[in-house]
């Protein structure tokens, strides 16, 4: 995690930010960003790049996450957390100017545990430095086994190349992305992807449509797999295709992969069984890591030791 250290100056004392040198990461000034995280090493394919457990928790109330509950949470936090929470940003545009414990937060905070029925949010001291993009070089994800955030290399960074997050759900057109980034966050995207122009932009706000399609039947309940029936290892494999074609990771379908196994053995085909398990295996353990309770599920279900 990132380290604070005393700085004593005429009789004041002030917590300097700093990082400590066995990281592979750096925080450092971004052209048109701000500060940003960049590689200080080559970093490798599902390698993990950081794990960090929360500066803060805040639990949603009625569905709601209340300022006057942030403020009391941030309130009580240990001098060397707090110091920590208000060095990380806040978006101006959308929060104002004078940093605030609910605007900080609305800023940076995560959803904290599994996907399932998520009602807590959680800041980091590293992790809430990663910028945006669209086509992100790494995935972000809570591993319940070490009780930290994790983010993992998607693919091999180069030294100096800044590691990227995405704070978007697959399957939105452009427009809507940009919507989104500029309401919540106060941005407007210069990705790869939000670059494209003309048929280029035409053609990835179409798979992406075709992605939120996907997902929408895949996602809507056991009982609408099964009557998807055949059809899931088909609608799996062109979403893993539309994801490589928008260069977004293939991690992002590991669960998908995951039905799909599930519908190969439904029909009684092993060979198919074992190659979306190995599969998915595979796309969950670059993003979320080996020691993660999905994998190590995973593997119990599967019995591939090796996969």
């Amino acid at each position: 995690m990132l380290l604070l250290s005393m700085k004593f100056d005429q009789g004041r004392s002030e917590w300097i930010f700093g990082e400590d040198d066995c990281f592979c990461w750096r925080v450092v000034d971004i052209v048109n960003k701000g500060l940003g995280v960049v590689a200080r090493r080559t970093i490798h394919r599902g390698e993990r790049i950081m794990a960090e457990s929360p500066l803060a928790v805040c639990s949603k109330q009625d569905g709601h996450l209340h300022d006057e509950h942030i403020n009391a949470v941030v309130k009580v936090l240990a001098p060397v957390a707090r110091a920590a929470f208000y060095q990380l940003s806040q978006a101006a545009q959308v929060h104002g100017t004078c940093k605030t414990a609910p605007g900080i937060w609305r800023s940076n905070a995560y959803p904290k545990g599994p996907p399932e029925g998520r009602v807590e949010q959680a800041v980091y001291p590293g992790i809430c430095r990663l910028n945006h993009s669209c086509v992100p070089n790494t995935h972000n994800a809570w591993s319940e086994v070490l009780g930290q955030q994790t983010i993992h290399a998607m693919h091999r960074i180069s030294e100096g190349e800044e590691i990227t997050v995405s704070y978007l759900t697959p399957g939105l057109e452009r427009h809507r992305r940009q919507q989104h980034l500029r309401s919540k966050f106060g941005f407007e995207c210069t990705c790869a992807l939000c670059s494209l122009a003309g048929a280029s932009r035409d053609a990835s706000d179409t798979r992406q449509r075709r992605i939120a399609a996907i997902d929408g039947a895949l996602s809507a309940g056991s009982e609408a797999r099964r009557a998807l029936g055949a059809q899931i290892t088909s609608l799996v494999t062109e979403k893993l295709r539309l994801l490589r074609e928008e260069g977004m990771p293939e991690t992002w379908g590991h669960v998908d992969m995951v039905y799909a196994f599930s519908q190969s053995c439904a029909e009684g085909d092993l060979a198919a069984a074992d190659h979306w398990m190995r599969h998915a295996i595979k796309a969950a353990r670059r993003g979320l890591g080996s020691d993660s309770k999905v994998v190590l599920d995973a593997e119990r279900i599967g019995c591939f030791s090796d996969a």
